[in-house]
């Protein structure tokens, strides 16, 4: 029989793993794992990378100029893969926390607006879509 500090253990865990299914963030926020693993290019691997929350993954402009850092990686999501700025940005952080990133850098972010029309028995239709590019650093501060 199980004593009774096990039990709390293991309801607390069973809380824990169920708030992390139900948000869609317990490794990666609803991306597909497959995917994701195309979209990161490891530049240096290391054996204390665990992954972290995407909370805890912030995403920079620029370089920071006040700490040290050390790239680990680049995160390149397809072209035109998501439908606004913010998705793309979160898949993006979503890539670093796999890696055990702290940050993740701008490296260069583009926008295009295509044309796209689609018919069929019912009928036609189409219009404009915005393609998003982003390039980013993953890092971890030293």
């Amino acid at each position: 029989m199980p004593n009774r500090l096990t039990r709390i253990v293991f309801g607390l865990f069973l809380s824990i793993l169920s708030i992390g299914y139900t948000t869609g963030c317990v490794r990666t926020c609803g991306f597909d794992p497959s995917d994701l693993a195309k979209w990161y290019i490891v530049q240096t691997p290391t054996k204390t990378a665990t992954t972290v929350d995407r909370g805890r993954v912030v995403f920079l402009e620029t370089e920071p100029t006040d700490r040290n850092f050390s790239v680990i990686g680049l995160v390149a999501p397809p072209d035109g893969a998501f439908d606004s700025y913010a998705e793309t940005i979160n898949a993006v952080r979503t890539l670093g926390a796999l890696y055990g990133a702290d940050a993740v850098v701008l490296v260069s972010e583009n926008s295009s607006t295509g044309w796209g029309f689609i018919a069929g028995r019912a009928g036609a239709g189409g219009g404009s879509k915005e393609t998003i590019r982003v390039r980013a650093k993953a890092i971890v501060w030293r």
